[in-house]
Order: C-alpha cells, then structure tokens, then sequence
C-alpha cells in the first residue's frame, strides 16, 4: 500500500455542509451491518388502529339546524297539547256553570221559573263573552210570560257575567220601580211596553255598551244605520238627552223605522225582543257587523 493510500482523507462535505465520513476510517468495511427496523405494514396500521384503546370522553356532536328544527317542532306540540288541555278543561266549567240549575223566584202574585231565570243568567254571560258589556254596565229585563204587567231586571252595577237569582228585581210594570233598578228603567220600561201590544205577555229588553255600534252612530248627520251593513234590518239613531225626549223618539222609531234595535247617540244600545235570546242576537249581530264597518 502506498503512502497515499496509508494516509487518512479528510472527510469530504455534503451539500448540506455536513461532514461525510470517509470510508477508510469508519470501520464500515469491518463492522457488523446494524440489523432493519421493521417497517409496519398496511395491516399493522389497521390492526392498531383497531386495537387502540378508546378515548376517556367521547366527543358531542355539535348541534344542526335540523335537530335544533326538530327541537322547537317538539316543544311547540307540546304547548299546543297543554293549551287543548286547557281550554277543553275552561270549557267544560264554562258548560256546566251555564246548565247549573237555579231555583225560581217566588214573589207575592207571582213566580219567575228556573227556566226564565237561566235564560237570563245565560245571556248574561254571553253579552260579557261577546264584549257587549264591561263590568258593571248593561241591564237584561223581560216580562214575567205567566205572570202579565210583572217586569224581572237585573240590579243597577250587577255584573252579567256573574248573575245569579240575587242580582234580579221584580216588580209591576208601570209603577215605581226598586230603588236599586238599572238608571235607565223608564227607557227598557217603554221597550217592553211597545213590543209586548202586540205580543201579550211576551216582550224582553237589553241595555248595553256595544261599543263599535256606539262609534257607528256618532256621525250627527245620520239617523238610521243602513241596513246593508248591520244584519239585522235599518236600526234607528236617537240623539241623546232628557229621558222624555228620548222616549218620544223611541215611539217614533217604532212607528216609522221598527227593528229590533236602536242606538242612543253616542251612549249605548237598546236590544228588544220576545225574549232575551232574540233581543241579545240582534244587538250581538248588529256590533259584530259594526265592528268590521268601523275597522275597515
């Protein structure tokens, strides 16, 4: 071996500017290879992944548009379930407070039936149902229809949703009525007597608030509502002022227009007919039909 071959060469640079062993001095020539590490296979990866022991918390799904749809759906069946339960239970109080039976009112010469006295319990509660009526105001009076020239109201500042056979009065009609009767008695009085001259024993008045029908008539140029827009036929206007006055106009509302009702300017309306039922239908009727005249 030569000289040249004796003397170790410097190692030589990489392109990295790392120095790269030669080979005489790395004993690679001598040296026993190091054994290969074992690559892991396609299955070997599978199989770990496989076998890799599961998380402690497993991960929340986060929410979705559809499962925060599917959500609401589900809570609002579920209010819409509690409000059915609820009405149906309102209502069926409502029905068995209506059909409650009620004794009647015996007083000296004559005898108001439970049928009469839950007829006007019950449209008392109608007229209140229906806004006719705040509380407090309106008055429901009839003839007695076994008992003539007796007349049974409710007391003044009675709430008609709440009668009962303590809130009504009885008296002659034509006399001085009960201290404590509804403020416009004479009015209903000359109702009842009217519609009763031709119909004996049978005749039945209400007062009430109605209050679209009341906005109706404040118009001083009208004196009849058409009847195209209250239901019930033409309804006269009377202007408001003394009681006299307002009598005289009742009679001539009868005499020239007829009807089954009549608005007093600006204050309220009067509903009349055989019985309650029919007197409440037209003023209800004529308030439903001026609501929506008013409003549109």
């Amino acid at each position: 071996m030569s000289d040249e071959e004796g003397t170790p060469r410097p190692p030589s640079r990489t392109t990295r500017g790392r120095a790269r062993p030669s080979m005489g001095g790395s004993g690679l020539f001598g040296a026993t290879p190091a054994p290969p590490k074992p690559t892991s296979s396609p299955s070997n990866i599978e199989d770990s992944t496989s076998t890799s022991p599961p998380s402690d918390a497993a991960e929340t799904p986060l929410p979705t548009p559809s499962n925060e749809m599917d959500a609401a759906i589900v809570h609002l069946e579920k209010q819409n379930t509690e409000l059915r339960s609820a009405l149906s239970a309102t209502t069926t109080d409502l029905v068995a407070s209506t059909n409650a039976p009620v004794p009647p009112i015996v007083g000296e010469g004559y005898v108001l039936s439970a049928h009469a006295l839950s007829s006007i319990i019950r449209t008392g509660r109608l007229m209140h149902l229906d806004g006719l009526v705040r509380t407090g105001t309106g008055a429901i009076t009839m003839l007695n229809p076994e008992s003539p020239g007796i007349v049974h109201m409710t007391r003044e500042g009675a709430t008609l949703s709440l009668l009962n056979e303590h809130a009504i009065l009885s008296a002659p009609l034509g006399v001085d009525a009960p201290s404590d009767a509804p403020l416009t008695h004479n009015l209903l009085y000359v109702l009842l007597a009217q519609q009763s001259l031709n119909n004996p024993g049978r005749a039945a008045a209400i007062l009430s608030d109605s209050p679209f029908s009341v906005a109706a008539s404040k118009n001083p140029d009208a004196f009849v509502l058409d009847a195209e827009k209250t239901g019930i036929g033409r309804v006269a206007i009377i202007d408001d002022g003394p009681d006299n006055q307002i009598i005289q106009e009742i009679g001539e509302a009868f005499r020239d227009i007829g009807g089954n009702a009549m608005v007093v300017r600006g204050r309220f309306v009067l509903g009349f007919g055989l019985d309650v039922e029919s007197a409440m239908r037209a003023i209800s009727t004529l308030e439903a039909n001026m609501q929506r005249h008013v409003l549109h």
